[in-house]
């Protein structure tokens, strides 16, 4: 499969592959995430993405995502919003771990005043209700399903 003998190639060739493969063949952003995340930095909202990588770094989509979005950037923040990516620190939506560095990135404020949009109902919806944000659910046909801890 791709070409790969997995008994005869290390981790890091194995990495490179992979990688090559994501650089090749981006995840596709949505246009309406796109223009929504370019009309929050231009209203200076402060914005987190937190992502369960999977096989992909945390290094690597940063990268991806610069590309998509060019405006402004800064060592871990990217285009004017913070990554937070699972293999980054050790653990992956819904583990409280991954809401707490997206708390630390977004700064002094308190978690009932996030608002966590997903489009996973147990690891982005009932993640982020538990951890004592507000969620938003948007399921894959881009509608929206629930919202929870608004009033």
């Amino acid at each position: 499969m791709l070409g790969i003998d997995p008994v005869k190639t290390d981790y890091y060739d194995l990495k490179e592959k992979i990688e090559s493969l994501f650089i090749k063949h981006p995840p596709i952003f949505d246009e309406k995430v796109s223009e929504l995340l370019k009309e929050a930095y231009a209203k200076q909202i402060k914005i987190v993405i937190t992502t369960n990588t999977g096989f992909m770094s945390g290094e690597l989509l940063r990268k991806i995502i610069q590309k998509k979005f060019v405006f402004a950037s800064k060592a871990k923040q990217t285009a004017g919003f913070d990554v937070i990516a699972s293999n980054d620190i050790g653990a992956a939506k819904p583990n409280p771990l991954i809401f707490s560095a997206a708390m630390q990135a977004i700064g002094n404020i308190r978690r009932e005043d996030v608002l966590h949009i997903g489009d996973n109902h147990l690891t982005d919806i009932k993640g982020a209700a538990d951890f004592g944000m507000k969620s938003l659910h948007v399921d894959k046909f881009k509608t929206l399903t629930s919202i929870t801890g608004l009033q």
